[in-house]
Order: structure tokens, then sequence, then C-alpha cells
């Protein structure tokens, strides 16, 4: 029987008091090497014919591969195995189009003035030797919907994943094989037919590195043919990337080293990033224009991934009424094909920001972890789903904020103000038990911009300072064995850090209360600006005046196809659809 997994909303609650000094070394999560592996869609699970089922799966794993470098007119690229495909901007099936729509896989960087590629992947050992990677090679050697690079519209070419050995840094299997899959994802409109397209608007920046062996197959790959189009060596096989006799294995990485990236880009992405690094360093450094080399080296993390089944008729009514929408991301046989719900073999992957699952799948399965999977990986979260916060997010070449943690399911952006209690709330979710029935220990880091911070939430110049503290559901004190909060200088620049490491997720919830010195009401009665989330599903807000004694504006659920996001207003914005 395979194990179940029960997830719990955690918060953790940071009370800023006096000055404080930071200071000290996270402890890492304990987990047995026996507990670490990758997650492999069950050969008897939904999607299989024998099994009238219906299941979840939370593995970042899953919702980072199936993605393929593709330009493509964005109102017919659904169905993405009929969409019309173009080789460049000026493509006949994309040269009058009103609005062109592109997934860029980076490839590396073959010349100097190569843009949108990956300058280097390097490891740092624990002596803090920086061993640099060698670029081995391209998987699959062509990109199957390659297009061509316009870097005057902001635009890279289409490349496919690539492969790079790192000499001396082995991982689980032996090997010294990592796997670069970073892509960019964006959009171009034209003023008129038959004009040239505006730049590309870069929606989103996913950048993940796995551990990998390659080898060859015993047995025929069905390689990705377009977006989502040819998954099963992805999620049957657990390749990275593959052709159709070559699989680059996801196995575990090693433990106490460091991985890096250094990435090129014509013009900055925006930069609210997320994700799965273990105390991340993050840089940018400004080249010619406006073009950047964005740097980013963190330790990867160990996370629990969830994956549970049940019949239809044990599901509880919310749940049903969700699924029979089939508006959700899906692998398997579900409401497309058949109207029945009890003759669905279907699995819901929700991404890692989306936790609002989790507690309604909680009666229906166990308390275990899966699998313990090794991750490294970052996204950016789209500068038009900021809403409000956008005048608090600074231009240019620089890096707004970035909160990572090791939990299961979290909140991809700033924590958000609740008016109620005063305090800034983050939501993370995970396992209570690693698969071996250990507890799970877990790792958040949040480093925000000082100035952003202070713009967001609405207090002052005066520090910021804080006493943390983690408190469960039931009113019991959480263990925690390392915080760091407070203000704290990195290259000349003022960060807000919080973070806590080590503690439990046998239900907490996180929040932070803000008080400074001189502060009668310990809170800045500035107005704040934070109060949109991201289509991601990712809260970036909900910050409504903080201190300043007007009543926020809740929060609205707005859906646009498979797209979501929360909107403090009392309608949806055009096109988007009121739930909830």
């Amino acid at each position: 029987m395979r194990p179940r997994s029960f997830f719990a909303k955690g918060v953790l609650a940071l009370v800023l008091a006096s000055a404080l000094i930071i200071s000290g070394s996270p402890i890492s999560t304990a987990i047995n090497d026996e507990e670490t592996g990758v997650f492999l869609f069950p050969s008897n699970g939904p999607g299989s014919e024998s099994v009238n089922k219906i299941g979840i799966i939370y593995d970042d794993a899953q919702t980072l591969l199936g993605t393929v470098s593709n330009l493509v007119d964005q109102s017919k690229k659904s169905p993405p195995e009929n969409a019309p495909y173009c080789t460049s901007v000026n493509d006949p099936k994309c040269k009058d189009v009103d609005t062109l729509w592109a997934d860029q896989i980076m490839g590396p960087c073959e010349s100097a003035s190569d843009e949108f590629c990956i300058e280097s992947i390097y490891a740092k050992l624990s002596d803090g030797t920086k061993v640099k990677g060698t670029f081995k090679q391209l998987l699959p050697e062509k990109p199957p919907l390659p297009f061509e690079a316009s870097t005057e519209l902001n635009l890279g070419k289409g490349s496919a994943p690539s492969i790079w050995e790192v000499s001396g840094v082995k991982n689980s299997a032996g090997k010294e094989s990592y796997a670069a899959i970073f892509s960019v994802s964006g959009y171009a409109k034209r003023k008129a037919e038959g004009s040239n397209p505006k730049d590309f608007y870069v929606a989103q920046l996913s950048a993940a590195l796995f551990a990998v062996n390659v080898e060859s197959s015993t047995t025929q790959l069905y390689p990705l043919k377009a977006p989502g189009v040819g998954t099963d060596g992805i999620m049957v096989s657990g390749c990275a990337t593959n052709d159709e006799s070559i699989c680059a294995k996801r196995v575990s990485f090693p433990r106490g080293v460091r991985f890096g990236a250094t990435l090129r880009f014509a013009k900055p992405p925006q930069y609210w990033f997320y994700g799965r690094l273990y105390k991340p360093e993050i840089s940018i450094q400004t080249r010619s224009g406006s073009a950047i080399t964005l740097d980013v080296e963190a330790e990867p993390v160990t996370v629990p991934v969830f994956e549970g089944t049940t019949s239809w008729d044990k599901l509880p009514k919310k749940l049903q009424d969700f699924y029979l929408t089939g508006n959700y991301p899906q692998n398997g046989r579900g409401g497309y094909y058949e109207k029945d719900p009890n003759k669905w073999n279907v699995y819901h992957t929700p991404r890692s920001e989306e936790s609002s699952y989790l507690i309604d799948w909680i009666p229906v399965v166990g308390d275990k972890a899966r699998v313990m999977s090794t991750m490294w990986f970052f996204r950016s979260i789209p500068q038009d789903t900021y809403g409000n916060q956008a005048k608090c997010y600074g231009q240019g070449s620089k890096v707004n904020g970035f909160v990572t943690t090791n939990a299961t399911s979290y909140t991809a952006g700033p924590p958000s103000y609740n008016q109620k209690s005063g305090t800034l709330d983050y939501t993370v979710a995970a396992p209570h038990l690693t698969p071996t029935g250990k507890d799970m220990l877990g790792t958040y880091d949040l480093q925000i911009d000082a100035d952003v911070a202070r713009c967001l939430y609405g207090y002052s110049d005066a520090p910021i300072s804080a006493e943390v503290s983690i408190v469960n559901a039931d009113g019991g004190e959480n263990r925690v064995a390392t915080t760091n909060v407070g203000e704290k200088t990195i290259a000349g620049r003022k960060w807000l850090v919080i973070a806590a490491y080590n503690f439990t997720f046998s239900s907490p919830t996180l929040k932070v209360k803000i008080s400074q010195a001189g502060n009668k009401n310990n809170s800045s009665s500035n107005n704040s600006s934070a109060g949109n989330t991201s289509s991601t599903g990712g809260t970036t807000g909900n910050n409504n005046q903080m201190g300043s004694g007007k009543k926020p504006i809740p929060d609205i659920k707005c859906v646009k196809g498979k797209q979501f996001k929360f909107v403090s207003a009392k309608k949806c914005p055009k096109g988007w659809v009121k739930k909830g």
C-alpha cells in the first residue's frame, strides 16, 4: 500500500520588538539518505486503465517539467498539439497575429554577444571552492519547436534543456551530471496589422537545476513534442529531459554543496523570486545599456512530496464540486474524457503555491510524505499581477525580495497584512511526518528590500527587530532551532530578513507582528500599498493601510481559464470571473 500524506497550514508568529543582531547558522533538516528520492507516477495509479480513482500530487518537478520552447499566436495555443507554431516573429503564421506568446528555454551562451542564455553552471564546496561546470549537450539535441532570437524585441532563441558536468561533484547516482531547465515566458502585442510587435514582456522566469544520471533507455522513450504533449518520459520514467533513446534520469543532489547559475538577459525580468533554495545569494550586474547578468547561488532543499488517491464517493462535496468544473491541471482521464466521475482515472497536479486544496484532502489521506525530494529552483512573480503593489517595487536591475522554503506548499509572494490581528501572515503546508515516521523539520527564508518592505507595510524608518516564536493551531509553542529577524546590510543594501529553521508542521500559522522603537501602536501609521496576488496562486498582498485605521477591501478570487488570482476589489478585472 502506498503511504499517504497529511498536510496542514502553518503559522510563524514573529513579533518585532527591539534591536536584534542577526547571527547564527540554520540547522539543516535532518533527513536520512534512505528517505530521499524521486517521485514517479504509480503504474497502477490514476491514469492507468485498471483503476477508477481520483488523486492529488504536490511535486514541484511535475510542474517545472513538460515545457518546450515555442512561439505561437496566443489566441491559438490551445490545444497545444494542434497550435500553429512559428519559427520567427516574421513567420507567415505569426506575421499578422495580434498577440504572440513565447516560452523560451535558455541554452548555453555561445558568444559574448548572446543574450537570454546560460553563462555558467557551478558548484561551491563547503570549503568555499568554486567548481565551474562544463556544457556537455542539449537534450534533445534539437528542440521540437525551435524559433529564432530577436534581441531587439527582448526575445531569445528557443533552445532545449542542457546537460552540464561539474567535475568531482557527484550526485546520488555517483555521476557529475546536472540538467539545467531555465526558461522565460512572455508575450508581445502588435500596434497594427503587419507592423512589428512591441518588445516581448517577460511574464515569468523559471529556473530549475536537476541532479541527473544520463543513460540510454532499453525501451523507446517518447520525448516532448509540444508543451505538455509527450510527458511519459518525465512522469513515468523519471527523466528531467529525454529524447527517443536517452533519459536524463532525476536523482538526488549531494549534501552540503551549494549550486549556482549565471544567466544573461538583454533586459532585466521582474524580480520577486520564490522557490526551493536554502540560504540563497542573488546578485545582478549591469553589463551594457539595459543588459544584465543574474547570478543565483544556494544549497538545494529537501521537500516532502504529497500524493494520495481515493474513490469519488469518499471525496468531500466541496472537492467534488470543484473537480466537476474541470478547471484544474490534471494527468489521466478526468472530466474532459468521461462524464461519470466514478469512472475517472485522474491526478490533480496543483502548483506548490496553491495550498487551498490541501486542507480539504486532510480527512482523505494519511500523515506521511510520499518521498523526500531534493530540489533547486526559483521562479519570478509576473509584474502584471502586482496590482497596487507595483509602485513599491524598484525598477530596473534590482531584486525586490525572495522567499524560499522546504514546505510542500507555500505563499509565493511577500506576507499579507492581517488588519484584524495587526500581523503579516504567511501560509505554509507540509506533511507532519517523513516517509519513515520522523518529524518533518521546516526551513523558511524571506528577504525583502528594506525600502520595498516599508512601502508595502507602511512602517517608518525606525530600526526593525524581532523576537520570534512559532505557535501551533492548539496554542502550544512549536520547536524552533534558529531564527533570524531584523534588518541586515548586504552588499550595501538594507534588507528585512525573516527566517526560521527546524520547526515542525503539526499545523502552525506563520505571523509577523511589526513594532518599532518609538512607535506607540507598534505599527506605522503610513499607508501600505500591497493588495494583490499572482496568477500562479501565490499571495502577494492584502496589506491594505497597515496601521491607518482604514478597513481593507477583502480579497476576491478571480478566474480566467485555468489561471486565477486574488484581487483586493469588489469585482474582478475585465475578462476575469469571480469565484467563491
